[in-house]
């Protein structure tokens, strides 16, 4: 198995979905923020790779992940508190023309993840996420 962050962003290229260039450092920046923690390296080298989906273009599974602008401004968040403690979601893509989204999951302890918003299923990173995408995206509600 590789990297399933680069597999997906191949994935996409494949299917012809037009992509954004890379974030600059600058935005990345502007992400890490946003977020309040420290970026992962998958996350890192996602929005290196592509920062996110050209408007309004979805992939197959009518999912559209967004570029670090769209994410940051405005944002769309929601504050919540677990077993675990506090923590902040913030959206990432929204699948179905916002019908549901991923978010970024970050802990007032530090720390980032994934969450899926149909189910509500916690992942530990974006590179679980993209993996079950290219592997199972039924296991993530997707469609194809």
């Amino acid at each position: 198995m590789g990297d399933a962050v680069t597999e997906l962003v191949e994935q996409w290229r494949r299917q012809g979905v037009p992509l954004n260039p890379g974030a600059s450092a600058e935005q990345l920046l502007r992400l890490r923020a946003l977020l309040g923690v420290d970026l992962p390296s998958d996350v890192v080298r996602y929005f290196s790779l592509a920062d996110g989906m050209v408007d309004p273009a979805p992939d197959a599974s009518m999912a559209h992940f967004w570029s670090i602008p769209r994410i940051v401004s405005p944002s769309l968040v929601r504050d919540g508190r677990d077993s675990v403690g506090a923590y902040r979601d913030t959206a990432f893509a929204d699948i179905l023309i916002d019908s549901w989204h991923f978010f970024f999951r970050a802990r007032h302890t530090g720390g980032l993840s994934i969450v899926v918003g149909a189910s509500d299923d916690e992942l530990q990173s974006l590179e679980a996420l993209c993996r079950r995408y290219v592997d199972d995206p039924a296991s993530l509600h997707l469609m194809r």
